[in-house]
């Protein structure tokens, strides 16, 4: 049986007729939101963990993260994805807690440079 492609790009057979069920899928869609990792290269600054609601929006952070702490060298890395909202919150929160807490008044031993929790607990 032979097998080609319609005028829509559909899979054929050889009858002309699209194939049903074709192990094609569409592609997933990349959330627009980011949750990246701050990490400084001078082991001056503590890790940190935040969130970008776009890719433009990420690469002013890097910047905003540069200017404030001009003697870092830091390298960033995008840990996850998620729509901007209520799911980005969550991610976020999900890699603050894998990262160690932040680091305040009521967790002084916290593992990252963040200062508070992005959901209350």
């Amino acid at each position: 049986m032979q097998q080609g492609l319609n005028n829509v790009g559909q899979e054929t057979r050889d009858n002309g007729g699209p194939i049903l069920n074709s192990s094609k899928s569409a592609p997933k869609e990349i959330p627009e939101g980011i949750i990246y990792g701050r990490k400084d290269r001078n082991n001056q600054i503590k890790p940190y963990v935040g969130q970008a609601k776009n890719e433009n929006r990420y690469l002013q952070r890097q910047k905003e993260h540069a200017r404030n702490n001009p003697d870092a060298d830091f390298e960033f890395e995008i840990l996850d994805r998620a729509t901007p909202g209520k799911a980005l919150n969550l991610a976020e929160q999900k890699h603050i807690d894998a990262g160690g807490g932040p680091t305040n008044k009521s967790n002084p031993n916290g593992q990252l440079s963040n200062k508070k929790n992005v959901i209350k607990k």
